[in-house]
């Protein structure tokens, strides 16, 4: 793991004071129900879906898969997918880079594959966007968290969906272009990554306890 990594990460395990008591509830009922849905499927898949899979839902696929390998949760899988394609936006990518990850390939082109390299035995993970029904998502077992309203009201069925739940993040993309636009893209990646850690951290203490 790069050194900038490991000390964001540690940062954000003492975190969690900057969630607030009504989001905290929220996150703690996703992992109750992760914690069911695990013990009952042995199998799970989360998708973050936003309307473009460009900004809010990547960040979404990023940590939840760091944070849960991580905290050495097994048998969850992560995807992220949009109402439409659009791309992984730049300014994303450059936001998860300053936060400490590694990227190991960029295919250049109009939607890039971008694939991230966590080390430590944590799976790389490719990230492009597509939309939700994508043939690389799955089709079962899944639980859509649902990162913006747009896509909450755009989207009215996900196929295979045994729950979803409205996880509403602000777009930093209003930012674009201006003075805090790199704050207020820092801003949105801390707090998903923040909220990625609390939630799974609940889910490990909820497996530990059925087990």
């Amino acid at each position: 793991m790069r050194p900038e990594l490991k000390k964001y990460t540690e940062f954000l395990q003492q975190n969690y004071s900057s969630i607030s008591g009504q989001r905290k509830e929220l996150l703690i009922q996703i992992a109750d129900a992760i914690t069911i849905a695990l013990k009952k499927n042995q199998l799970l898949n989360l998708m973050y879906v936003c309307t473009h899979n460009s900004r809010r839902s990547q960040f979404g696929q990023v940590w939840a898969h760091y944070a849960a390998h991580y905290l050495g949760i097994k048998n969850i899988h992560f995807f992220s997918g949009g109402t439409e394609i659009t791309a992984f936006h730049q300014y994303a990518i450059d936001t998860l880079l300053r936060a400490g990850h590694e990227i190991t390939e960029i295919k250049k082109k109009e939607n890039p594959a971008v694939t991230f390299n966590f080390g430590e035995n944590i799976p790389e993970l490719k990230c492009f966007s597509k939309r939700f029904d994508n043939a690389e998502n799955p089709s079962e077992l899944i639980f859509a968290l649902m990162t913006c309203g747009e896509a909450e009201h755009n989207c009215p069925l996900i196929p295979g969906a045994l729950a979803r739940f409205s996880i509403n993040y602000e777009d930093p993309k209003k930012f674009d272009g201006t003075e805090l636009q790199d704050s207020k893209y820092d801003e949105r990646c801390l707090q998903i990554a923040t909220e990625s850690f609390f939630l799974f951290s609940n889910v490990k203490q909820r497996i530990f306890i059925y087990e």
